[in-house]
């Protein structure tokens, strides 16, 4: 199955093919860049764990995790669900920061 690329990582490709010449700033997604990992330290839980509860692929997850993509809204809600939290919860008390 071929796994599918976030909007926002084909929208900064075709912003970066664009900008070639130049060095565009990055941008790191600031709601779920800490949270996921925040969570997962605390319950003690691999990618790998996340993943299957989600029904994602590990790749899938890392990307979540390290700020590159935000979740559809149908796995922030498998994520949340997996730790018994709400979106709101995650975004609001597990930043880290």
């Amino acid at each position: 199955m071929k796994q599918k690329t976030c909007m926002a990582a084909k929208v900064g490709a075709e912003k970066a093919k664009a900008n070639s010449g130049k060095n565009p700033p990055k941008v790191k997604r600031v709601l779920w860049s800490n949270c996921l990992e925040n969570l997962r330290k605390k319950y003690g839980v691999s990618l790998d764990d996340v993943a299957e509860a989600a029904g994602m692929t590990r790749a899938g997850v890392l990307v979540i995790e390290r700020g590159i993509c935000d979740p559809h809204l149908r796995n922030a809600l498998a994520i949340a669900g997996f730790f018994g939290v709400s979106v709101t919860e995650i975004w609001t008390q597990w930043r880290g920061e």
